[in-house]
């Protein structure tokens, strides 16, 4: 008997001790603001957690149709393609061209049909979040293996994916709710381009291009109030894809 309450006199000062210790508490509400180090914090708070795979999209089966035709005719006309994305601004619409391989009207099917289109989940995958200081890094595996290879440095503001390092891009403000995750959403958010987006709009012939884009977001569901995290990466080499990914994670 005597050992016994030892046993638990010990196990009730050890747990009094590690209450002592942390003085973590858990955020009462997720957010992004303007302080990285604390945003990047609340939302990595749990040290595990089974995040849902967000890598399947669900799609119009009549716009999908349209879109492969549209594929065929940008492929078919691809210097034409580029050179017309390149006067674009951010988030402007091509204006219908007969090149595209669609009628008008399915053009404008496929347009409107993107409003619609979400993310999925293919599963749900265990995800450990590694605190050092200054730092954050992971482990999991299965498809979000990636992850592993991944670091928050916070000190230095830089996102490291294997031997690329992603600069920090500022927060990501997005107002309206029709894109992938069907919600409003903010992220921190950093990327590495190269060459960069100046020199792409200098450059005559993108069909053989040699470059590489990584992109990292961390944040919050307006919606559901989820955090997320989001990696994607695309290499190519002479115009063809070496390296083509992108992993959401909700959690």
């Amino acid at each position: 008997m005597k050992i016994i309450i030892r046993v638990l006199t010990f196990s009730t000062v050890i747990l009094f001790l590690s209450a002592c210790f942390d003085k973590r508490q858990r955020p009462e509400k997720v957010a992004i603001t303007n302080d990285i180090v604390k945003d990047v914090h609340d939302i990595l708070f749990d040290n595990e957690v089974l995040a849902d795979i967000m890598d399947s999209i669900k799609v119009d089966p009549k716009a999908e149709e349209i879109y492969k035709k549209f594929q065929l005719g940008m492929q078919a006309n691809q210097e034409w393609f580029l050179e017309e994305a390149r006067k674009l601004n951010p988030g402007e619409q091509m204006k219908y061209d007969a090149r595209f391989g669609v009628t008008e009207d399915e053009y404008k099917y496929i347009l409107d049909s993107q409003k619609n289109i979400a993310l999925l989940s293919t599963g749900k995958e265990s995800i450990k979040f590694i605190e050092e200081p200054d730092e954050f890094g992971f482990i999991s595996q299965g498809k979000l293996q990636i992850f592993n290879q991944i670091k928050i440095d916070l000190k230095n503001n830089v996102v490291i994916i294997g031997n690329e390092t992603l600069k920090y891009k500022g927060v990501s403000d997005i107002t309206d709710a029709n894109n992938a995750f069907q919600s409003k959403w903010k992220a921190h958010s950093w990327q590495l381009t190269e060459p960069s987006d100046s020199t792409l709009e200098k450059t005559a012939d993108l069909t053989h291009m040699t470059g590489k884009r990584y992109t990292f977001h961390i944040g919050v569901l307006e919606k559901t109030k989820k955090r997320f995290m989001k990696v994607k990466g695309t290499v190519l080499e002479n115009g063809r894809k070496t390296l083509d990914f992108e992993i959401p994670i909700e959690f």
